[in-house]
């Protein structure tokens, strides 16, 4: 894993979830300067679906991203934050599969959906009342 973003995360570990949500955007920013990278990095994940070795090294880098992403999400408010973490991560690559087969869409999308979903991830963990947008409750949930 990267120094910088191993640093990044333990920072990110005391931050609330608008800090969780500017740190995604900025990481999806940041890879896409350059689109035609990204689209090299799907066509290698492709090669390493066929091929043992570069998928067990593929493997690796993900599994590596979820364990210093999850205890950011746990103290965050995360009752599941292994699985919090592959569902962001999860959202995060479908974004970036729109966003290459998609021109227009927009960047800025992602922070909607993020705004959508996590803050229900995180109040799972917390026993708070998960409202809609209208500021109506949909869910309370209490900490196991």
């Amino acid at each position: 894993m990267n120094a910088t973003l191993s640093t990044t995360f333990e920072e990110l570990a005391s931050a609330g979830e608008e800090s969780i949500i500017k740190f995604l955007i900025r990481f999806q920013q940041r890879k896409f300067l350059d689109p035609e990278l990204i689209m090299a990095e799907y066509e290698l994940i492709l090669y390493a679906a066929r091929n043992d070795a570069l998928g067990r090294e593929y493997r690796a880098w993900p599994h590596r991203l979820v364990e210093h992403f999850a205890p950011v999400l746990e103290t965050a408010g995360a009752a599941e934050p292994v699985e919090t973490a592959k569902l962001v991560l999860g959202i995060f690559c479908a974004f970036e599969l729109e966003c290459l087969t998609h021109r227009k869409t927009r960047p800025e999308a992602l922070r909607t959906r993020l705004e959508l979903v996590l803050p229900s991830l995180l109040a799972a963990g917390t026993g708070q009342a998960i409202l809609n947008r209208k500021g109506r409750r949909i869910l309370t949930r209490r900490p196991s």
